[in-house]
């Protein structure tokens, strides 16, 4: 287990960095945020909601 943290620390940096272009296309072009445009872009068929 002694990878977990560095993989985690990758995980995190990868979802902040695709938030960040998802933020700047939206206030390029003034749209909202579209969920399944996103999900259509990334490859996701939905979000997975986990309790």
């Amino acid at each position: 287990m002694c990878g977990q943290a560095g993989r985690k620390k990758v995980a995190i940096v990868a979802v902040a960095r695709k938030l960040l272009s998802i933020m700047c296309a939206m206030q390029m072009t003034g749209e909202l945020f579209n969920e399944q445009l996103v999900c259509r872009e990334c490859g996701m068929t939905g979000i997975r909601r986990t309790a």
